[in-house]
């Protein structure tokens, strides 16, 4: 016998992109390995890479629903909304390097190779 877990309603929706494209990414592989399966091909048969180029094509093709589907179980399972919730709070915190200041992106006059100089 299986128990539903409650889904419990937020406030503000969580904004974790990158557990969303993930699981998303993770579910049109999913589909991509069923439809080669019904097609009579071995899974383990098939490399990788393949498997994720027609993934990444499905995802394109059908990303509206894929992230919708990715949402709904994100919220539904304790772990993944966990995880979510920790991504969605590190994306509202300020960038903040090693040594306290927070990140700035750097100016034009600065070269970012090290060891070199700027063109004169």
């Amino acid at each position: 016998m299986t128990t539903s877990v409650p889904i419990i309603p937020r406030s503000r929706p969580i904004t974790a992109p990158a557990t969303t494209i993930c699981h998303a990414r993770y579910l049109a592989r999913k589909a991509i390995k069923a439809q080669l399966q019904a097609a009579g091909y071995k899974v383990s048969h098939i490399e990788a890479r393949i498997i994720n180029a027609k993934a990444d094509a499905y995802l394109d093709q059908h990303r509206d629903a894929l992230v919708a589907q990715a949402t709904m179980t994100i919220d539904s399972v304790p772990g993944l909304r966990k995880l979510a919730e920790a991504e969605a709070k590190r994306r509202r915190r300020p960038q903040v390097t090693t040594n306290g200041h927070r990140h700035r992106p750097w100016p034009a006059s600065v070269s970012v190779v090290h060891n070199s100089r700027p063109e004169r």
